[in-house]
């Protein structure tokens, strides 16, 4: 299951870019704890989390529709 999780913005401009691009997966309200337990120090920033709920793969930046396929294929095995 794909959630994307925003840091830093308001609510109203989540939802709007989530519309404006076509964004069909849950969007939710996250803040720096959120960012800190997870190390991210970049955006756009892909966290790939097992069954556990525990990080197992990380991408930093924006990357083609492949390359998702192979980070969550190569992580969840």
């Amino acid at each position: 299951m794909l959630v994307t999780v925003a840091i830093g913005a308001p609510a109203k401009v989540i939802a709007n870019t989530a519309r404006r691009v076509g964004l069909t997966a849950p969007a939710l309200l996250g803040d720096n704890a959120i960012r800190d337990a997870y190390g991210v120090d970049a955006v756009p920033w892909t966290v790939v989390l097992g069954r556990d709920g525990r990080a197992v793969a990380a991408a930093r930046g924006a990357h083609d529709e492949n390359a998702f396929r192979t980070l969550f294929a190569d992580a969840l095995r």
